[in-house]
C-alpha cells in the first residue's frame, strides 16, 4: 500500500458499481482509484457521510488494519476540497475490446481504432441503457464515452494494480488484460454466465459452476493463486497475481512486496 500511495494511476476498480471499494482506497489509504462501470454516477453520499462522521475509523479492525490515515487527516482533506473524497468514474464496458485496443495504442492507426473503440461503446449503451427517442440523453452518453474512452485506455497502460469484486462479465477481462500486460490484479469471482462463455473448459470439461470457474482462472498462470476472505461469506474467494518485479511496467511503481491477498 505505501508503494501503491506513490503511483500516480493506482488501481483500476472494475464494474466498481457504487464505488465504494474505491472510495475506502482513496480516502482510508490515499491511494488513486479509478472505476470503471456503465452505470451513470457512483453512489456515494452515505460513505462521505460516514467519513465525516468518523464511523469508518471506529471499526476497530478497519482502522487498525486497514487504514493508513487517521479520521482527521481525511476530514481535513475533504474539507480543503469536497470532491476530493470521491475516486474518479469512467462510464465504459470492461471487454476484449478494450484489451484489443490496447495492442495500436501508441500506434499510427492508433486513432482510427479509438474510432472504432468508442463506437463499439455507444453500441453497447444502446443496447443495454439508451432510450433510441431520447436525443438530449444520447448526445450526453456519446460525448461522455469519447472522453473516458481516452482516459480509460491512458490508466489502462498506467494502472498499478487492476481489480474487480463480484465484476460478472468482465471477471475474464480483468484476468486476461493483467497477464497480457503484467499487471497485478485481484478479483472475487461471482457469477459464471456458461452459456455467453461456452469455450471456457477445465479439465476437458465446461466451465458451469462457481468453484470450477476459481480454478479455471487459477489455471491460467502458474503464478496466479486463490485464497479465501475469511470475513466474507458467500462467494469469497479471491483469485490474485502479483508479476515477479523484473516485469513490472516502470511506469507503475508497484512491486511485488506491495501487494497480497490482504489488499481486497
Amino acid at each position: 500500500r505505501h508503494l501503491l500511495r506513490h503511483s500516480s494511476a493506482g488501481i483500476l476498480d472494475i464494474a466498481g458499481g457504487k464505488g465504494i471499494l474505491a472510495f475506502e482506497f482513496l480516502n482510508l489509504n490515499g491511494i488513486e482509484c479509478t472505476v470503471c462501470d456503465p452505470r451513470s454516477h457512483l453512489t456515494l453520499q452515505r460513505c462521505v457521510r460516514a467519513l465525516k462522521a468518523g464511523y469508518l475509523h471506529r471499526n476497530k479492525l478497519l482502522a487498525q488494519k486497514y487504514a493508513d490515515r487517521t479520521w482527521e487527516e481525511c476530514v481535513q482533506s475533504v474539507a480543503r476540497n469536497p470532491h476530493s473524497a470521491e475516486p474518479q468514474h469512467l462510464r465504459l464496458f470492461f471487454d476484449d475490446k478494450l484489451i484489443e485496443f490496447m495492442e495500436h495504442y501508441g500506434t499510427d492507426e492508433s486513432a482510427m481504432h479509438m474510432q472504432h473503440l468508442i463506437k463499439y461503446q455507444l453500441k453497447q449503451f444502446k443496447k443495454f441503457n439508451v432510450n433510441d427517442d431520447d436525443e438530449e440523453c444520447r448526445r450526453a452518453i456519446e460525448e461522455r464515452i469519447t472522453v473516458d474512452c481516452i482516459k480509460m485506455v491512458r490508466l489502462m497502460k498506467r494502472c498499478s494494480v487492476i481489480i474487480g469484486m463480484h465484476p460478472d462479465f468482465a471477471t475474464e477481462f480483468i484476468v486476461d488484460f493483467a497477464l497480457k500486460y503484467n499487471k497485478a490484479f485481484a478479483v472475487l469471482p461471482c457469477c459464471v454466465f456458461p452459456k455467453s462463455f461456452p469455450q471456457r473448459r477445465l479439465n476437458g470439461k465446461s466451465v458451469t459452476k462457481y468453484d470450477d470457474f476459481c480454478d479455471y482462472l487459477v489455471q491460467k498462470h502458474p503464478d496466479v493463486k486463490q485464497c479465501r476472505l475469511e470475513l466474507m461469506g458467500g462467494q469469497n474467494k479471491v483469485i490474485y497475481y502479483v508479476p515477479p518485479s523484473d516485469l513490472l511496467d516502470s511506469d507503475t511503481g508497484a512491486s511485488d512486496s506491495s501487494l497480497s491477498c490482504e489488499l481486497i
